[in-house]
């Protein structure tokens, strides 16, 4: 059962930007993401301290600073921020959100934010700071797009519409806020921060006339293999299957079902249902994304240079 009783916004800042694109620089299996390990690679060799801090990393505290920071939140103003926090004030922000189950969080805090500020400053000025601002601002109009758009939507649309498919199951959430990225697309990015659940959505780059949008690769190419079309028939054929029905369905290894599921996600076939702690629990078939296909290739076809 879909449980509503929480209150959804929209916020945007550079800032949540500047933490969701280290995040995505340190993601693993950067082949899932749509800049892909090339960028890895290419931004890895500007930003050459990635290898004596990635096994510290952690986004979560640095979301859920972001989330509190106070007035402008540029990549500059948020760090000049965190810099002037005295490790007292750093607790006070940060306690009320830290379940106790994560309370090693919150020991050394000054050294944590010593750290914290080192890295993203040298990744501020090896990267972010040379990012196209068009990025920037495709963002902030989204988000002033979205705010709009939330308030004729049950916070349940609201939220899966925006992340093609997520779906929340839980009690424990009082607010959800949206984030629009761009750097994990096309993944979500979600941080539980006490009550609060961010998530990180994708929002498209722009594209040139001519050009195929991604969501509209992602869809054709995942529609296009007979194992996933047969991972999709079972998840249209009853109640939300959790990975280890698809898992025996399948009978592919875990690794290839991770994969194909991903993919489906992706496409926006696939709803994901998540727990209060932001765990995929279960998969259902998402028809609404194939009711629209013909009219993303419709829009693509007329999509024509001017005269």
């Amino acid at each position: 059962m879909t449980m509503q009783g929480y209150r959804v916004s929209v916020d945007f800042a550079a800032a949540h930007e500047l933490v969701l694109s280290l995040d995505a620089f340190f993601y693993t299996p950067a082949k899932s993401l749509d800049l892909g390990a090339d960028w890895v690679s290419e931004v890895r060799k500007r930003f050459t301290a990635a290898t004596d801090w990635e096994s510290q990393f952690d986004p979560f505290l640095l979301t859920l600073l972001v989330h509190r920071c106070p007035g402008e939140r540029t990549a500059a103003a948020f760090l000049g921020w965190l810099a002037a926090l005295t490790p007292g004030q750093l607790y006070e922000l940060v306690a009320p959100y830290v379940p106790d189950k994560a309370a090693d969080l919150l020991r050394d805090l000054g050294a944590r934010q010593a750290y914290y500020l080192r890295l993203l400053t040298a990744w501020n000025e090896a990267y972010f700071q040379t990012l196209d601002s068009a990025i920037l601002r495709q963002l902030a109009a989204e988000a002033a797009w979205r705010t709009e758009r939330v308030k004729g939507q049950s916070p349940a649309e609201a939220v899966e519409e925006a992340t093609t498919g997520a779906v929340l199951e839980s009690d424990l959430v009082e607010e959800i806020l949206l984030v629009p990225q761009y750097h994990y697309r096309p993944l979500n990015r979600f941080a539980k921060c006490g009550t609060t659940l961010v998530c990180g959505y994708p929002v498209e780059a722009p594209r040139a006339t001519g050009v195929p949008a991604p969501q509209l690769l992602r869809l054709t190419r995942a529609l296009g293999d007979e194992s996933r079309l047969r991972i999709l028939h079972y998840l249209a054929g009853g109640p939300a299957r959790t990975f280890t029905d698809v898992l025996k369905f399948s009978g592919l290894s875990k690794n290839t079902v991770h994969y194909h599921l991903t993919a489906l996600r992706s496409a926006g076939l696939v709803r994901v249902h998540l727990t209060g702690e932001c765990v995929v629990d279960r998969y259902s078939a998402r028809r609404a994304t194939l009711e629209g296909l013909s009219a993303r290739l419709q829009e693509y076809l007329d999509d024509q240079p001017q005269a």
